[in-house]
């Protein structure tokens, strides 16, 4: 048998499997990209409309199987405060509904509510109740933004976390900045911060585009609740299909 010393010059056979790692590091991070540009869209776009893995026994040991409690809880008292707040007519079934399904929107109304905490995580869960990709989904209003806690079912199949800060930008627009993102109880490094804001921006901002009768003349967040004037479409309702994760980059 034949054995050849590498010359100089010449890459270690081990190069290749390193790259080969670093390229799955990378995906892995995409995923979480991409799941987390679902979940910071989600309180706007509902908000406008209306308004690692999982380990069994060790997961519940440690509590890692369950979205971090921010103390909001959904009622039927809030959700009928918050259905009674909003002037947009949304036919069909709730349990229907998700941030992916596709939706039809007509007319404008004008818009002038403010939602608490407990409104806008009541009215999500109710609409979201079946949602292919999270569940549990709180909202928390901090002053200047908000803190968001749900389970992702899909690809990572963990706890997210996020904390995050919102500004009206434009009628169609606004800028995110992140403070912390968790995903289980690990941090996520904050190197990738300026990534996940560049993605989340783009996805939120490009759905509140498509929505013509969408616009927002004033956005603040307070300490519990939120305040949103502007306008929005008379109705939505479902029609066939939903989008795929991929459409919101």
């Amino acid at each position: 048998m034949r054995v050849e010393n590498n010359t100089a010059g010449e890459v270690p056979s081990s190069v290749p499997q390193e790259e080969k790692k670093e390229k799955k590091r990378k995906r892995k991070w995409i995923k979480w990209l991409i799941i987390l540009v679902i979940i910071l869209g989600l309180p706007f776009i509902f908000l406008g409309a209306t308004g690692i893995y999982n380990v069994p026994v060790i997961s519940q040991i440690f509590g890692t199987n369950k979205p971090i409690d921010l103390g909001i809880k959904a009622s039927p008292e809030a959700l009928a405060s918050a259905m009674a707040g909003n002037p947009m007519t949304i036919n069909g079934d709730p349990t229907e509904y998700s941030g992916v399904r596709n939706k039809k929107f007509t007319g404008k109304v004008n818009v002038d509510v403010t939602y608490t905490s407990e409104e806008v995580t009541s009215f999500l869960q109710h609409f979201l109740q079946n949602a292919p990709h999270i569940k549990d989904l709180q909202v928390k209003y901090i002053e200047g933004g908000l803190e968001l806690s749900t389970f992702v079912k899909t690809y990572i199949k963990a706890p997210v976390y996020a904390k995050v800060y919102v500004t009206r930008t434009s009628n169609k627009s606004v800028d995110i900045k992140l403070d912390k993102v968790k995903v289980g109880r690990i941090p996520v490094p904050k190197k990738y911060y300026s990534k996940i804001e560049e993605i989340a921006e783009k996805a939120v901002n490009n759905q509140m585009n498509e929505i013509e009768a969408f616009s927002i003349d004033t956005l603040e967040f307070h300490d519990g609740y939120a305040v949103r004037k502007g306008t929005l479409p008379a109705k939505v309702e479902l029609v066939p299909g939903e989008k795929q994760l991929s459409e919101f980059l």
